[in-house]
């Protein structure tokens, strides 16, 4: 797939933007009023307060959730938005809890799915068991095991999946134009903060079901995602306030390992907004936590140094409130996790005290300090440590004719200016230890003699929800004449996620490109935002990316030549050890 000037400037992309996009990406159908946009009985509560959870009830509401979200999916009537899920799912519920027995329930829920009608026949329809160029199959749950539903209620399921509406528009799950889904249809409860039991177990269902049928990369999540619907439930019901429910959102959405899973929204912005930080920045060496910079505008250029290892936070070893935090950090790999600790504005340097105490251990010897705090904005995404603060449009030449780019600078009408700086140049370095601003793939087109692709997408299937087929990749667009000939080199390092790594993997393929650093964040392809009650947000990996030759990069990062990791002693000496390496490689050349 060849992306447009326009795709390739949002590839990936993690604001609001993507929520305009994804609209105008559905011709305008979001403007229009469905029968489901009428039925507003359940706006902003569930009228249930409070559930009282044992064996038999915790066993019915998982069956109902695996049930609610296949109906939801597959049954022509919801896709064609007849009906709201939320507000069906709510006047049934009471019913489920009052059951009491798997029998009971089972009914109940036999006369709720004949509610929705019977889909008309689709003779035409495509098996969704296919097996022709699909990367991963639907995963059902329990819905067609006889000993957990009976043998009527499954054959009426068997009929919904082989009749389903095979068209394109789907009222809660339609596919944008980068071919991942777009949830636009979910109500965000915004008020609620501290959404009642209801809400809770919407979160949970809403939550697995798009994992189950919309997350390419479900089968190396790495657990079994069918026994985990059953702990969302119990985690969120026992969620008492306001602070439990959104670290409970935040443990759940954390255990699928994706990058691009954290948890935002208004309320969330809210809850953090008094958190505060220390004027430093840290990141793990070595797995010790390190100081790698400060801003003295607080005065402590006297308290601290770069290269000083930060051993206790308020008492408490680093490496405990490492083991505690990690299950509430989004990140595809351990690598990324340890990056989002270091720099996030909630986790380990987070205080709501003016001053954070500290144990430092500069030179092999230990100090406490207490370090002032400020209330500061939320880290910049793919934030580096190695920031070249000094570099205003995003490339320069280096010492010794070397160019250098920096594409969280750059703008796409710098092309024709890198080109004719850049074209006589001994070597490239591309310093993807960043989040692009503006993509380098097509400011570097200029850098190849022909048009190359160099990835495969894993794309959702229109017509069977859970199905991942795929595509032809993008391609790496070549010049017509007179390429570059000298050394390229890409820098990467834990910040490099997403459309970083995207353009890491494109810019790779150029003719004698070396690509150094330490391992990438692992977490690509276009963003799916979803909404949970609350007014919290978080997202998935919507499109499976993999390099032309299978080679997986979710969880893994992209493919490295030479792994070159910051040193205590590089830091100490304030030195970019990864930068000085790609100038080494260049100069190497003859």
């Amino acid at each position: 797939m060849f992306l447009t000037p326009l795709q390739s400037m949002i590839r990936f992309p993690r604001s609001m933007l993507l929520t305009l996009l994804l609209a105008l990406s559905v011709s305008g159908r979001c403007q229009d009023v469905y029968p489901a946009d009428r039925d507003t009985a359940y706006l902003n509560s569930s009228g249930i307060q409070t559930i009282t959870l044992d064996s038999n009830k915790l066993n019915n509401l998982t069956h109902l959730g695996m049930l609610w979200g296949f109906i939801k999916y597959y049954h022509a009537g919801v896709k064609q938005g007849r009906y709201n899920m939320d507000a069906e799912l709510f006047r049934i519920l009471p019913d489920v809890l009052n059951a009491q027995t798997q029998g009971k329930a089972d009914k109940i829920m036999e006369e709720w799915v004949g509610h929705f009608g019977i889909p008309k026949p689709c003779p035409n329809c495509r098996m969704a068991t296919r097996k022709d160029n699909v990367k991963l199959s639907p995963d059902y749950g329990f819905l067609f095991a006889v000993d957990h539903f009976s043998t009527s209620l499954i054959d009426k399921l068997f009929y919904i999946r082989d009749n389903r509406d095979t068209s394109y528009h789907h009222y809660y799950a339609e596919q944008s134009f980068s071919r991942n889904a777009a949830f636009m249809h979910e109500r965000r409860y915004k008020n609620s903060w501290h959404p009642d039991a209801g809400l809770r177990l919407l979160a949970a269902y809403r939550y697995w079901n798009i994992v189950q049928y919309y997350f390419p990369y479900r089968d190396i999540i790495g657990l079994d995602w069918n026994k985990q619907l059953a702990e969302f439930i119990v985690a969120l019901n026992n969620a008492g306030d306001t602070t439990s429910y959104i670290m409970a959102c935040k443990k759940m959405v954390a255990i699928i390992h994706d990058g691009h899973a954290n948890i935002s929204g208004e309320n969330y912005d809210a809850f953090i907004a008094d958190n505060r930080l220390p004027p430093i920045k840290t990141m793990f060496i070595e797995n010790q936590l390190v100081i790698v910079g400060y801003d003295d505008t607080l005065g402590i250029g006297n308290k601290i140094k770069p290269g000083d290892v930060i051993e206790q936070i308020g008492n408490v070893p680093v490496t405990t409130l490492v083991k505690q935090m990690l299950p509430f950090v989004s990140g595809s790999n351990y690598s990324h996790q340890l990056h989002t600790l270091s720099l996030g504005r909630e986790l380990l340097l987070t205080t709501k005290k003016p001053l954070l105490h500290l144990t430092i251990n500069s030179n092999g010897k230990s100090y406490e300090v207490d370090l002032p705090t400020q209330i500061c904005p939320k880290p910049v995404y793919g934030h580096s440590a190695f920031e070249p603060h000094e570099l205003e449009k995003g490339y320069k030449i280096l010492e010794g004719n070397v160019g250098y780019v920096y594409p969280a600078k750059l703008f796409r009408h710098s092309t024709d200016t890198i080109m004719r700086m850049m074209k006589n140049t001994r070597g490239l370095i591309v310093d993807m230890r960043c989040y692009p601003r503006q993509s380098p793939l097509g400011i570097m087109k200029w850098m190849k003699c022909s048009t190359t692709p160099f990835e495969t997408s894993a794309e959702m299937a229109i017509d069977a929800p859970g199905i991942f087929e795929y595509h032809n990749g993008t391609a790496l667009k070549g010049c017509d004449s007179g390429c570059y000939e000298g050394k390229v080199v890409i820098i990467v390092n834990q910040s490099t996620i997403s459309q970083a790594e995207f353009s890491t993997m494109g810019l790779s393929i150029i003719k004698g490109a070396i690509v150094i650093g330490d391992t990438t964040a692992g977490a690509d392809g276009d963003v799916s935002v979803i909404s949970l009650p609350g007014e919290l947000k978080t997202g998935i990996s919507g499109t499976g990316v993999q390099y032309g030759n299978g080679t997986q990069t979710q969880r893994k990062g992209v493919k490295i030549n030479k792994i070159v990791r910051p040193t205590k002693e590089g830091i100490i000496a304030r030195r970019d050890e990864q930068l000085e390496a790609a100038i080494k490689i260049i100069e190497e050349v003859k």
